[in-house]
C-alpha cells in the first residue's frame, strides 16, 4: 500500500521543485485514488519522470539507484509481448478499474480509459483534508532487462489491455543492469484471483533482494 510523503521528503529524494508545478503549497504526494477533489491536471513533462525514476532504489538499498544511467522513453505496446513476474491478478482490482476509471478525469480533455492513457500530475484534495496534494499517474512500466521486456508495473491494466485486444501506453525503460527481481513468466501463467495472495505467494520465485521501490519516489506501483 502506498504510504503518502510529505512534499519535502518528495523534493528532497527527486530534486523536483514543486512550486514550479502548481503556484500554491503542497502539503503532502499520495496515491492518486486519495485525491477526492481534483483541481488541476497536468501533462507530465518527460523530464519530470525521469526525476522521479532515476531516485527509485532497491527495497532494502535505497541508495543503490538503478535507472541512473538508463534509457528512459515514452512508448506504445501491445501486452502480449512483455513477460510478467506477478502471479495473479485481483479480480475486484481488475473490476474496478473498468467501472470506474474512465470517469475518473471527467471534466478534463483526457483520453478516457486507461489503455491510452499518458503520464499525468494531478492536483486536489483528499477526503479529510483541506490542504493541497499531489498524485502521479503513471502508465504501466516495462523494463528492457536481460534481453527481455519484463512488466514492472501495471500488470491489472495491461491484462485489460491484452484481452481486449489493444495496445497501450508505457514507460520503457531501457540499460537495466540489475537483476529482475522474480523469474518472468508467459501471461499463461497467471491466475485470477478473489484476494491478493501472501506476498511470498505474488510473484515467480522473488528475491527481495532486488526488489524495485517505486513508492520512494512518490509512484504509486
Amino acid at each position: 500500500m502506498f504510504q503518502s510523503l510529505t512534499a519535502d521528503i518528495f523534493q528532497r529524494r527527486t530534486g523536483i521543485d514543486l512550486l514550479k508545478v502548481y503556484p500554491q503549497k503542497i502539503d503532502n504526494v499520495v496515491s492518486l485514488r486519495d485525491i477526492r477533489i481534483i483541481l488541476n491536471v497536468q501533462a507530465m513533462p518527460l523530464s519530470y519522470l525521469e526525476k522521479m525514476l532515476i531516485k527509485v532504489g532497491l527495497e532494502d538499498r535505497p541508495q543503490e539507484k538503478i535507472y541512473y544511467h538508463c534509457n528512459i522513453q515514452l512508448i506504445r505496446f501491445d501486452p502480449w509481448n512483455v513477460k510478467i513476474g506477478q502471479t495473479f491478478i485481483e479480480r475486484t482490482k481488475y473490476q474496478s478499474l473498468l467501472e470506474d476509471f474512465p470517469n475518473y478525469f471527467e471534466g478534463y480533455c483526457i483520453t478516457r480509459g486507461a489503455a491510452k492513457c499518458n503520464a499525468y500530475i494531478v492536483i486536489g484534495m483528499t477526503e479529510n483534508s483541506k490542504l493541497l496534494s499531489l498524485a502521479h499517474y503513471v502508465p504501466p512500466i516495462i523494463e528492457e532487462n536481460n534481453g527481455e521486456l519484463v512488466l514492472l508495473d501495471g500488470v491489472h491494466r495491461s491484462f485489460l489491455i491484452k484481452n481486449v485486444g489493444t495496445t497501450s501506453e508505457a514507460v520503457l525503460i531501457k540499460g537495466v543492469k540489475a537483476k529482475f527481481p522474480c523469474d518472468p513468466q508467459d501471461w499463461r501463467k497467471i491466475k485470477v484471483v478473489d484476494s491478493k495472495p501472501p506476498r511470498n505467494e505474488r510473484y515467480f520465485n522473488l528475491n527481495t533482494k532486488y526488489f524495485r521501490d517505486l513508492k520512494y519516489s512518490g509512484i504509486d506501483g
